[in-house]
């Protein structure tokens, strides 16, 4: 009954056209995987969903009411989809997934798209009585338009790929946890923040304060008001699992004097990054949420020589039980944190202050004043209960 309410709310009772279903699902926060994550756009999911609905390009109401008999609930819609595609005998449920599954050689790859291919490949059958191949079932059609598509789409074959999995297991201990907290999509900032600190799974940083890493998330949830469910999964994403996160991502970007590293922006265009390193120096830097690839950072320096002045963009990724790296180039190690890997680094030499480390670190300020003159006075009570005794 919800997911007809969902239709309704949209469409009423009216077909729709598969572009317009898929503008709507890659605009409902409940829908897990997130199609945006994964760099799956409109047309795609197009594509998909009228392969899905026999290939019509329009979807009537009881048309919708079939795909989620076939792949719901709605919210889970897609990873039943993922798995059809790579068919049920070759796909892992993420409960038994390991990191050892998603280990494979160029050769184990190459079998792996192969079984992927293989089934979901239906040929057109033949006719018993002559011998002779017929038109395909529209089940085969279906099938045929998915595998070709699948062959096209190297975003989709990326969805698919054991190493995307990787990510469902970073998420999907965070996520379980939202869905027993909260009853509603979007949820006040603080009330996320408190009841997250207290969930006996996290693991939070040593002699960090909560005032402290409220602070930090503040930075990571980009200083909204309100988190919405997909705020929290890409939290998950960039530093997950759920257990480590916070840990993880206050040390990311954490100096050893407590503070907020000064070259890190948060969100940045392209252009906003050209103009601020536009009259930059050589080994000027900075570093900021990558916009393309939303679970990762991009690295942005200046490097200039006799010849030639350039900004050069690196991605910077994390996975668990293996560090921070860079994508392309640099030494090819991992590292702790972020700022780690700035430090190992001789060719950046000048960071670009941020707007939003300078008030971050005005906030950690204030804090560590609080909490210094709340000792003070904790002291001084100390030492007058002595002297009365």
């Amino acid at each position: 009954m919800e997911n007809c309410q969902w239709w309704h709310d949209r469409f009423g009772t009216e077909a729709a056209p598969c572009s317009a279903v898929a503008h709507e699902l890659l605009h409902t926060e409940q829908m897990w995987p997130f199609p945006e994550f994964y760099e799956i756009d409109q047309e795609d999911l197009t594509t998909i969903l009228e392969a899905c609905n026999d290939n019509k390009s329009i979807m009537s109401l009881d048309d919708w009411g079939d795909f989620l008999m076939r792949y719901g609930p709605l919210e889970e819609c897609f990873v039943h989809i993922i798995r059809e595609i790579h068919g049920e005998e070759d796909i892992q449920h993420e409960d038994s997934l390991s990191l050892d599954d998603l280990s494979m050689d160029a050769s184990e790859m190459s079998m792996f798209t192969r079984r992927v291919y293989r089934g979901v490949r239906l040929p057109p059958s033949k006719n018993q009585t002559t011998n002779r191949r017929q038109a395909p079932t529209p089940e085969a059609s279906i099938a045929k338009v998915r595998l070709e598509h699948l062959k096209q789409l190297e975003r989709f074959k990326h969805l698919t790929s054991p190493a995307t999995i990787l990510y469902h297991e970073q998420s999907k201990e965070g996520l379980a946890w939202w869905y027993r907290t909260f009853t509603a999509m979007s949820i006040p900032t603080k009330q996320v923040v408190d009841k997250l600190l207290t969930w006996s799974v996290i693991r939070k940083p040593r002699s960090v304060s909560t005032e402290i890493i409220a602070a930090y998330l503040q930075v990571f949830f980009g200083s909204k008001d309100n988190i919405t469910l997909s705020d929290w999964e890409l939290f998950l994403l960039r530093f997950g699992p759920a257990e480590t996160s916070i840990e993880t991502a206050v040390f990311c970007l954490q100096q050893n004097d407590g503070y907020l590293t000064p070259w890190f922006h948060g969100v940045l265009t392209r252009d906003q990054v050209s103009a601020l390193l536009q009259d930059a120096e050589d080994g000027a830097f900075l570093v900021r949420f990558s916009q393309k690839h939303m679970k990762m950072f991009t690295l942005s320096y200046v490097k200039q020589d006799e010849r030639s002045r350039r900004v050069k963009h690196v991605l910077l990724g994390y996975k668990p039980n293996d560090g921070f790296r860079a994508q392309d180039g640099g030494s090819g190690l991992a590292y702790t944190s972020i700022v780690a890997l700035i430090a190992d680094s001789e060719r950046l030499v000048t960071p670009i202050v941020s707007k939003l480390s300078v008030a971050t670190n005005a906030k950690l300020r204030d804090i560590h004043a609080a909490q210094a003159q709340n000792v003070a006075v904790y002291d001084t009570f100390g030492d007058y209960a002595q002297l009365m005794t």
